[in-house]
C-alpha cells in the first residue's frame, strides 16, 4: 500500500495498491497544482497498515471465535 504525500499543499492521497498508482496520483497532482513541477517536501510513501482497519478481517474474526465459541458451548452441552 503507498500514498502520496505534497508537503507544499500539506494533501496526501488516498491509499493506493501499487508504486505504479502513487506515482500515477504524483503526476497527475504536479500537474494540476504545480504546472508540473516538483514541489518541495514530496514524498512518496509506503504504507502499513493496521490488521483491525480491515473490515473485512475483523469480521472474519468475529465469525471465527463466534464458532469456536459455540463449539464449546456445544461440547459441554452434549
Amino acid at each position: 500500500m503507498y500514498r502520496y504525500r505534497c508537503g507544499q499543499c500539506a494533501t496526501t492521497s488516498p491509499i493506493v495498491r501499487t508504486r505504479v498508482e502513487m506515482r500515477h496520483e504524483r503526476d497527475v497532482h504536479r500537474r494540476r497544482v504545480h504546472g508540473g513541477h516538483i514541489p518541495d517536501g514530496e514524498r512518496l510513501q509506503r504504507t502499513v497498515r493496521h490488521p483491525a482497519a480491515d473490515r473485512t478481517a475483523v469480521v472474519a474474526l468475529v465469525a471465527l471465535v463466534a464458532v469456536l465459541f459455540l463449539s464449546v458451548l456445544a461440547g459441554r452441552i452434549a
